[in-house]
């Protein structure tokens, strides 16, 4: 680490730096969603000052920064990279238009070429994450935090050239390995939202048996819980009269299942567990009686596992479909509810010795730790088709492997041949 004034320059790898400038002077060392950890090997480096400049230098890399040493901008920051024999020269706000693209949050109610987030490698040979509003992880109290109020950036910059493998595994270094799947994840998948009952999900199964058409995971989808409300954690018994029976039937079948989630609305006086709640003592009850949804209260977030979801797990639900964003507003500023719940999903099935998977949509850079997502719902029509193609590549460019898609679509009229080309692209997809 290299401190000159207000800002702080940390040489992570040969070609990977951390830029920070805070207004008060003060740094940040806990560990981010987008990067957790950043413990390695110092690199070689040489750090001196030449002309009123710091300059920091790498074997690839070049950092200058003066005169003023003020908050970053074009005209007291650079950093210099050769990219195919030519000097590429980069200052903040240079346009990254080589960047190969990354993911999105979701596709829903796309309809074909849309949109995507930055990934990590460029044409230009190098990129950049601001990561200056991401909240920070707690090592003491194993939570999370606000970031400090204060005016400050917090930026990586990406300066690999073309060395794209490199990048991708460099980041990884830091953020967090993508963890391998549970076997059955690598086979075919089976899930429709219609209000189907327990027997007929089950001939279902059947169906694919008699056909000789493998089946591995049966995604529940809402249905399964009382139709009251979008969140729900108790099983409608008018269609899931024995559900314990349903989910022995298919484990004994070979068939993982998982069930719909819809958390965001809390835990509602129908619910089998409401009354556990209250008895704690521990949590508001507001007017309608309903608990509200704290995903950065600590205490709400064990409860919200023991007794909404480990019942479940015990019945024989092996993981969990996360199935909305849970939208942007949270207790907690700046924390985005849909990448905790991931991690916090993620960390519940480690504690029980398995290859935790959560099927869930993409929570921003560093997800790729939370497999596996899926792209939401998607126009059946063959531009959007087309558009997942490329997508399945371009989320590479940010560790998101494990990626998975609506066969057929979401929206719209069944097109026999567009079904079967979607199929197609299933199976040479990481999940089908």
């Amino acid at each position: 680490m290299i401190i000159c004034g207000h800002a702080r320059f940390t040489v992570l790898t040969e070609r990977l730096l951390r830029l920070e400038w805070s207004q008060n002077g003060k740094f940040e060392d806990s560990g981010t969603f987008t990067f957790p950890s950043r413990y390695a090997e110092p690199p070689l480096f040489e750090s001196f000052v030449q002309n009123g400049e710091q300059i920091v230098e790498t074997l690839f890399l070049k950092l200058r920064y003066g005169p003023g040493h003020g908050k970053f901008s074009a005209d007291n920051l650079s950093i210099r990279l050769v990219v195919d024999g030519k000097e590429e020269i980069w200052f903040p706000g240079k346009a990254d238009t080589g960047n190969l693209g990354g993911t999105r949050r979701t596709l829903d109610l796309c309809a074909g070429d849309t949109g995507l987030n930055q990934g990590l490698i460029s044409r230009q040979g190098w990129s950049l994450h601001d990561d200056s509003r991401s909240i920070l992880f707690d090592r003491e109290k194993d939570w999370i935090r606000e970031r400090p109020e204060s005016e400050s950036l917090d930026w990586y910059f990406f300066g690999y050239g073309h060395d794209y493998k490199a990048a991708l595994g460099e980041y990884i270094q830091f953020a967090g390995r993508i963890p391998m799947m549970p076997r059955f994840a690598l086979g075919v998948w089976w899930c429709r939202w219609w209000k189907y009952s327990q027997s007929e999900l089950l001939e279902i199964v059947k169906g694919f048996e008699e056909w000789g058409v493998p089946l591995d995971a049966l995604a529940v989808d809402m249905d399964w819980h009382l139709p009251v409300s979008w969140t729900g954690y108790t099983w409608n018994n008018d269609l899931f009269p024995d559900p314990k029976k349903f989910l022995r039937t298919l484990k004994r079948r070979g068939v993982a299942a998982t069930l719909n989630l819809h958390p965001a609305e809390g835990v509602h006086p129908f619910e089998k567990a409401h009354s556990e709640f209250v008895k704690t003592g521990l949590f508001e009850v507001e007017k309608d009686n309903r608990i509200p949804f704290r995903c950065s209260s600590k205490i709400f977030m064990r409860h919200y596992f023991k007794l909404l979801h480990h019942p479940r797990e015990q019945e024989g639900i092996g993981f969990w479909w996360l199935d909305w964003q849970q939208g942007d507003i949270c207790e907690m500023k700046g924390l985005d509810p849909l990448f905790w719940l991931n991690h916090l999903h993620s960390l519940n099935l480690k504690s029980k010795k398995n290859r935790p998977i959560l099927l869930s949509r993409w929570g921003g850079l560093g997800n790729h730790r939370y497999p596996l997502n899926f792209t939401g719902d998607t126009y059946a029509i063959w531009p959007m088709l087309r558009f997942l193609a490329q997508y399945n590549a371009t989320a590479a460019n940010v560790g998101d492997s494990w990626i998975s898609h609506d066969i057929g679509g979401y929206w719209g009229e069944e097109k026999p041949e567009l079904y079967v080309r979607w199929v197609q692209l299933g199976a040479v997809s990481p999940c089908l």
